[in-house]
């Protein structure tokens, strides 16, 4: 999964954001580092801040990791505490983020 494609060579794409699952130099990673406040939803924040940075990112569309899904009730529910999602927004001063799928999460 990747957004903000920004160009493309073969099954490389330069993009904004990638999932959560990435390869990156650990130097890079040190420095950046992920927000440790944030439970859920910290991916987009973590590259908006790679994205201020000046970091480039691109995916490879030839290669993947399985993600073995957890369904259960436990779960979602700890992943719907809008809190965090609040809390990455404020963090930037954003009052709402549009999904590219036209859903809209607000401060």
């Amino acid at each position: 999964m990747h957004r903000g494609e920004i160009k493309r060579n073969g099954y490389v794409a330069w993009c904004h954001m990638s999932s959560n699952a990435f390869l990156a130099r650990t130097a890079t990673i040190r420095n950046l580092r992920w927000d440790e406040e944030i439970k859920t939803f910290e991916h987009w924040e973590f590259f908006y801040r790679a994205k201020l940075a000046e970091l480039k990112v691109a995916v490879a569309g030839d290669c993947f990791i399985r993600h073995a899904h957890v369904a259960s009730k436990d779960y979602r529910d700890l992943r719907k505490r809008s809190q965090y999602r609040s809390m990455g927004l404020r963090k930037h001063g954003f009052h709402s983020m549009r999904y590219p799928g036209g859903g809209v999460v607000r401060a």
